[in-house]
């Protein structure tokens, strides 16, 4: 059995889960035609069989796929594939702030300033999009800390890899990074 699945223009690989949570998981990928990382969300097959989550998850591609802003999480694309829901999204090399603070990584008030104003951007550019979106659900688990390509070793990259956990970059300057909101899930 293959751990690639073909979703269109997508390759989903299931080996390679970057989380999951109440209604999906979300899974390292690839946009076959312009050759780059994605991460795909997939519905829970549970809530596939419920109208209303369905409605909701499409919801939320549609949502993100209309904001585009430098710290929003963008979207690529969506579909259906055997019964189950995605929508595929810029894949973000780097880690949320839950893991830095889980590993007790202490930020300088610099970093602080740098990361609120950034979240403060995201935020902004989606309540004054059309839809006039409110996140809902800012927490340090949605707030990415997209690490630069002078942070990451070409391997890493190129595999898409999450090894992101060592001291190196734990003790990375923060400011040094792009900042992402994303899971606008609730909104």
């Amino acid at each position: 059995m293959s751990d690639t699945v073909i979703l269109g223009d997508f390759e989903l690989r299931k080996d390679q889960m970057l989380g999951k949570g109440a209604w999906g998981e979300v899974f390292v990928g690839k946009q076959v035609s312009l050759n780059r990382p994605v991460a795909i969300k997939v519905l829970k097959k549970e809530l596939t069989e419920d109208p209303e989550f369905v409605r909701r998850f499409r919801r939320e591609a549609e949502t993100l796929a209309k904001l585009v802003d430098e710290n929003i999480v963008q979207v690529y694309g969506a579909g259906t594939y055997e019964g189950s829901h995605f929508f595929a999204m810029e894949f973000v090399h780097g880690m949320s702030l839950q893991k830095f603070i889980e590993r007790g990584r202490k930020f300088s008030p610099e970093e602080v300033i740098y990361v609120g104003l950034a979240v403060a951007k995201a935020l902004r550019s989606a309540w004054e999009s059309p839809a006039q979106i409110v996140h809902r659900d800012i927490k340090p688990s949605n707030v990415m800390v997209s690490f630069t390509s002078s942070l990451l070793t070409s391997k890493q990259a190129a595999a898409g890899q999450k090894r992101y956990e060592t001291q190196r970059f734990m003790d990375i300057d923060i400011k040094e990074s792009h900042i992402k909101v994303m899971d606008f899930g609730l909104a």
